[in-house]
């Protein structure tokens, strides 16, 4: 049977009071086959030598300490007294010490124990210290169940490179189908695991001196049949529910290769070692999701311990790149756009910029050159010559001065809008769809006048309807869904119903960022849109509920009416993946804002997942 000895706990070291000094640490040092540090030196003799395999053990260095359970074994030594002993320590996992050692102490019935470290104390490497403690234990040792735990752990195999499992005594079949690098040092597996019940005690991700457990009773259990009729049935496994998705946090050492330990109940161990796959942003964080389809009542699990945490630490990083490397933005002016507009419309482009031309004719019909200022963000590098080429003649046509940004790669909705909210010059933003074109005409004045009008109002938009001339927006309510596990996900009010005779201006709970004005200072003060939600979905719930806890509101200026063809300009090849992200944006919105539930503060709605923008 495996013995369970605990790792790093925190706080731990206060169970230990002030203790006298009773002994010396000799040697000390990290073995990667036993998973553990092992400390060898003296202390005083302890009135029961046979007290308990385990002790509370805490190794203070410099900088850190790392405290929890220990195995403990003594032996005769020739150069002590009789009124001391040698002690060798295990502690199994631990983190890496920052620092030289200082101390080491435990407690034993009766008596609280210190070794302390010195001058001619050394720090082993690796194999040096297993050799060290063996002949120690197997020459001079007292007899006892934490000796005979100690040399068995000592005698294991460390990894040298190659798979072992297939030389276990137990049938064990693991593959991994996918890894994906987490930063800073983490990673998600997908694979699958066949093993009869109980056989396995422990699994660990390992690499060069860090490991951490993969626990698949932790993990996401992913429906396998394919393997189950490929692999398992030969070897009477039936059970499809045989794949997983774990995400393990800092366990990938720089230059070490990375690999799973398998423990069995029977204490042999084995050896699968795995290949990082070469990804990074937004194609690490589409393989993270693909394939996953997650039941319900899994949804909090899903995310909360796996998804989640993977995603969110790949986009990170990217997200700090952007930061600390602004990307180049290469602009074009078309005419003499003004210095000092009164607002800016800010409009990213993915896609489908073809759009470009009918919103310019709309705008044209009553388009202020003095007072307004026309930005579009190109979110789609592979469209530039196409864009500057319609830009030309859109300008000759309609006589439209504008500015055109453009991107060297795709960085999503929030950050392409704010790409725009940096460059814009104007007192108001209006975030606006490429996908929104406008009916109603003096529709910006309109929104502007609403602002200036309503003091409480923070963010402004305009009422939005399908082609066919039914509501698509007329402001947003929050409705818990039961089936995606209580989150709180955003509806449109009366969408789909004919639009009713009601004008002016109607305070919501949230806007879509679809159509969305506001004061730039206020837009800059909050941050924009947070580049957290990825590619596009939340982030605008996001910015009004920031309005919000400033004591503002939102709202929707029912006389400025116009039509949004939702999503056209968004095209993807595969869904499953997609719908995966709006979740995982669903996810974000949720911790930060909900918790685990919230009240609709709107009527009750058709429970169906309306996303907005």
């Amino acid at each position: 049977m495996r013995t369970s000895i605990s790792r790093d706990v925190p706080d731990a070291g206060r169970i230990f009071s002030p203790v006298r000094f009773s002994g010396f640490v000799d040697c000390f040092g990290y073995s990667s086959a036993a998973d553990g540090w092992l400390f060898n030196g003296w202390v005083t003799r302890p009135s029961d030598l046979d007290a308990s395999p385990t002790v509370e053990f805490l190794a203070q260095y410099e900088k850190s300490q790392s405290s929890g359970s220990a195995l403990l074994a003594f032996y005769q030594r020739v150069d002590l007294d009789a009124h001391s002993i040698g002690v060798v320590a295990f502690f199994a996992g631990g983190s890496p010490p920052v620092g030289p050692l200082q101390h080491i102490d435990f407690v034993l019935r009766g008596g609280e124990y210190r070794a302390l470290a010195g001058d001619f104390t050394t720090r082993l490497m690796d194999q040096d210290i297993v050799d060290r403690v063996r002949l120690s234990l197997t020459t001079q040792a007292i007899a006892g169940p934490h000796r005979d735990e100690i040399l068995r752990i000592t005698t294991r195999a460390g990894f040298k490179g190659q798979d072992t499992l297939s030389s276990l005594s137990e049938t064990v079949l693991l593959e991994i189908d996918d890894a994906i690098a987490c930063p800073p040092g983490g990673v998600l597996l997908k694979g699958w695991l066949l093993a009869a019940r109980g056989v396995i005690a422990s699994m660990q991700v390992r690499s060069g001196p860090l490991a951490a457990d993969l626990s698949l009773s932790q993990s996401l259990r992913v429906d396998r049949p394919d393997v189950i009729a490929s692999v398992g049935a030969s070897y009477g496994f039936s059970e499809n529910r045989c794949g997983f998705i774990a995400h393990v946090p800092a366990v990938l050492s720089t230059g070490d290769v990375p690999y799973i330990q398998v423990e069995l109940e029977n204490g042999e161990v084995g050896f699968k070692k795995f290949t990082l796959a070469k990804r990074v942003g937004l194609d690490a964080i589409r393989h993270v999701l693909e394939g996953v389809d997650i039941r319900q009542g899994e949804i909090d699990a899903a995310f909360d311990r796996t998804l989640g945490p993977a995603v969110a630490s790949i986009n990170l990083i990217t997200e700090s790149v952007r930061r600390r490397n602004p990307m180049p933005v290469a602009e074009l002016e078309f005419g003499q756009p003004p210095q000092q507009p009164l607002c800016s419309v800010i409009i990213p482009l993915y896609r489908r910029v073809d759009f470009v031309e009918y919103q310019m004719a709309l705008f044209s019909r009553s388009w202020d050159a003095t007072q307004l200022e026309l930005l579009y963000v190109l979110d789609d590098p592979a469209k530039r010559r196409e864009l500057e080429n319609l830009a030309r003649s859109l300008h000759e046509r309609f006589g439209i001065s504008f500015r055109l940004l453009m991107l060297e790669s795709n960085v999503g909705f929030a950050a392409a809008s704010n790409v725009g909210l940096r460059a814009a010059r104007g007192r108001y933003v209006c975030f606006l769809n490429s996908d929104v074109f406008p009916i109603t005409d003096g529709w910006l004045t309109r929104l502007i006048q609403g602002l200036e009008a309503n003091s409480d109002v923070g963010i402004l938009g305009a009422r939005l309807l399908f082609e066919d001339g039914s509501v698509q927006h007329e402001g947003c309510f929050y409705n818990n869904l039961s089936e995606y596990g209580q989150w709180t996900f955003i509806e449109h009010l009366n969408k789909g119903r004919r639009p009713g005779p009601g004008t002016g201006i109607r305070r919501r709970d949230a806007i879509t960022g679809a159509c969305m004005m506001l004061e730039s200072t206020l837009a800059k003060e909050l941050g924009g849109f947070d580049e957290s939600f990825i590619i596009g979905d939340f982030e605008d719930s996001d910015l009004c509920l920031k309005a919000k806890a400033r004591g503002l509101t939102c709202a929707v200026e029912m006389s400025v009416e116009m039509y949004h063809l939702e999503r056209k300009s968004q095209v993807f090849p595969g869904t499953g993946w997609r719908m995966n992200l709006t979740l995982y944006n669903a996810w974000v919105h949720q911790r930060r804002w909900f918790k685990a539930s919230v009240r609709p503060e709107s009527p009750g709605a058709v429970a169906r997942v309306a996303i907005s923008g």
